[in-house]
C-alpha cells in the first residue's frame, strides 16, 4: 500500500497550527483544495470518533472522515469511510511538531489505488503525484493560515 508523506516548516507557533489542525470540521478553513467542510450530524467536535464532510473544489466530489487516533496538540489520524475518491483503505495523519523557529507540520497518507492492475499502473505516474501536490498545498494553506493568525516566533 502506497505511503506518502510531505513536511513543511512554518514561523507560527505549535500552539497555533494546533488550533487549526484541531478544529476538525473546519478544515476548509486552510485547505486551498476544499470547497468546503463540516462535521456530520452527530458527531463530536473533536478528538477519537468525530466525524466531517469535505467536498472538494469541484463542487461534485466528496470524502466522509472519522478520527481514528488523536494525540492533543500533537496529531490526528483519519480514516476515510465513504466518498468518490479513485482509492480504497485510505487514511491520514496530519500532525505538528516545534522546530527552532517555529513548528513543523506534517502529513502522511497511506491508500491503496481502485481497478486493479491499471490503478497500480497508474498509481506512481499519474495519482502519486497528484496526491503529493495536494498535501502540499493543505500544508501551505496551513502554514499561511497559522502566520496570519498568530504572531510567529522572532529568531534569536
Amino acid at each position: 500500500m502506497p505511503a506518502i508523506t510531505v513536511t513543511r516548516k512554518t514561523r507560527a507557533t505549535p500552539a497555533t497550527a494546533w488550533a487549526l489542525l484541531s478544529d476538525f470540521g473546519a478544515i476548509d478553513a486552510f485547505n486551498p483544495t476544499l470547497k468546503e467542510s463540516h462535521l456530520l450530524e452527530g458527531s463530536c467536535e473533536i478528538g477519537l470518533g468525530a466525524e466531517r464532510q469535505c467536498t472538494l473544489k469541484d463542487g461534485s466530489n466528496y470524502i466522509h472522515e472519522r478520527v481514528i487516533d488523536w494525540q492533543e496538540g500533537r496529531s490526528y489520524r483519519i480514516a476515510v469511510f465513504g466518498g468518490t475518491m479513485p482509492m480504497d483503505d485510505i487514511t491520514a495523519e496530519l500532525a505538528v511538531a516545534p522546530d527552532l523557529q517555529g513548528a513543523v507540520l506534517r502529513m502522511t497518507m497511506t491508500y491503496r489505488p481502485r481497478w486493479g492492475l491499471a490503478g497500480r499502473l497508474v498509481e506512481p505516474v499519474l495519482l502519486r503525484p497528484m496526491i503529493r501536490r495536494t498535501m502540499r498545498k493543505v500544508l501551505e494553506g496551513l502554514a499561511t493560515k497559522a502566520e496570519a493568525t498568530h504572531p510567529t516566533r522572532r529568531a534569536a
